[in-house]
């Protein structure tokens, strides 16, 4: 592929692959109450429920890095419990929530670069 996945695409070749992908949600920027910079394009939540009821993770699109960067530093900035594992490739951001397995959270990564 030469463009860039949706957010919809990539959540659905995590499942393609096998990767646990529970309930998934779209969110708007509009519903968006959290304190993520609304610079994406696009908003895919899912939870991944062998990690806990409320573990998962969201997909991200953007028009741009330039648009893409603010959320990524957002995620860089908690440490301890609020960790998260962030994967860019491209104007894509995977971010899963820190609780589970690095081996696992690196499962999607690796699904995103084939993407």
């Amino acid at each position: 592929m030469n463009r860039e996945p949706t957010a919809e695409e990539a959540i659905e070749a995590f499942r393609d692959e096998g990767l646990e992908v529970g309930e998934v949600r779209t969110i708007t920027r509009s519903e968006d109450r959290s304190l993520i910079p609304k610079t994406y394009e696009e908003q895919m939540s899912f939870t991944i429920p062998s990690s806990g009821e409320r573990s998962g993770g969201c997909v991200f699109t953007f028009p741009s890095r330039e648009a893409l960067d603010p959320v990524s530093e957002y995620y860089e900035e908690f440490g301890g419990d609020f960790a998260s594992y962030v994967y860019v490739e491209g104007n894509v951001l995977v971010q899963i929530d820190g609780d589970g397995p690095e081996d696992q959270a690196d499962q999607y990564r690796e699904v995103l670069r084939e993407t």
